[in-house]
Formats: structure tokens, sequence, C-alpha cells
């Protein structure tokens, strides 16, 4: 009777750290553009699968820092002071090619059109191709800032100087 009830303990232990290890290994799902449930952070109406997410995971970083890296400012956008946040889709066909290239939300002056050309000169998004010959849709939030140095500068004091940190980009 006493060895029936150290198991029924030890297996509530068991069970309660299979517990605590499957939801600390679902946190580490969540990628810094989507949740756990696969949902852009910027809007959680647009929605990736869970199959789409593992992938996205595997090469947001390198998505990141070549956009980082890649795109600028158009020079209409920067003529006009334009900034603000744009979310664009695209999809992913079997051989890794982006199609349908989507604007949901929109700065203009070109920046969205400088957005398409640097997702479509990626390397990697062979990486996101469907198994299948569904394509997947994918979702990307900017967001575009301007500074003005001399506005920067009688407010703090200070000369602004801006640099990406990659290492919450890059593990």
């Amino acid at each position: 009777m006493h060895n029936l009830k150290e198991m029924k303990v030890h297996n509530l232990f068991l069970i309660i750290l299979l517990s605590y290890s499957m939801t600390s290994f679902s946190q580490t799902t969540e990628s810094l553009l989507y949740n756990i449930k696969g949902q852009l952070r910027a809007d959680t109406s647009l929605i990736i699968d869970s199959d789409q997410l593992t992938k996205w995971m595997r090469v947001e970083d390198q998505i990141i820092t070549e956009i980082v890296n890649r795109i600028e400012y158009s020079e209409m956008a920067s003529d006009y002071n334009l900034t603000g946040i744009s979310i664009v889709s695209f999809n992913i066909d079997s051989n890794g090619s982006m199609k349908d290239f989507k604007i949901l939300k929109q700065v203009g002056g070109g920046l969205e059109e400088k957005i398409r050309i640097c997702i479509n000169s990626i390397g990697c998004l062979n990486s996101l191709a469907p198994t299948d010959k569904i394509n997947y849709t994918y979702f990307l939030t900017f967001e575009f800032l301007l500074i003005d140095s001399k506005e920067f500068i009688k407010k703090e004091n200070a000369i602004p100087v801006y640099k990406v940190k990659f290492d919450r980009i890059q593990k």
C-alpha cells in the first residue's frame, strides 16, 4: 500500500515535470514578428499556421538581417518626411519564389516598392517553401522613421547616432 502511494506521488511529480517542460518548450516557438499562435504581433488578425511558423523561425534572423542591411528610404519618402507603419503580405510557392506581394497597410512614397524589391532579393525564401503545391502567405511589418537631427538636438541636447543592434536579431 505504501509503495502504491509512492508511485502515485512519483507519477504526479512526473506529470507536473512533463507539463512544465512542454509549456517551456512551447514558449520558445515565439518569434520576433509572430507570437506562439502564429499571429503577426502588429496585427493579430494576420495568422500563419504552425508549419509556416516553424519554417519562419528557422530563417527569421537571416531574413530580418538581410532586410535591415538592404532596405533604404525612397527619395520621395525622404523628401516628404513620410513615416509610419507598413504591413505587407506575400506568398511563397513550392519553388521558394515570392508571389502575390500585397500592401495591407501603406506609408507610401515608394517605401512599399522598396520592401517588395528587398524581399524578392532575399536568398533564403526557398526555406519557406511548402512541401505541397499550396502557396504559403507570410506577413511582415515595417516601421519607417525619420529623425530630424536639428529637432532632436534641441530636445535632447545631444547628437543622435543610431545603429541597429544585431545581437537581438542574431542568435
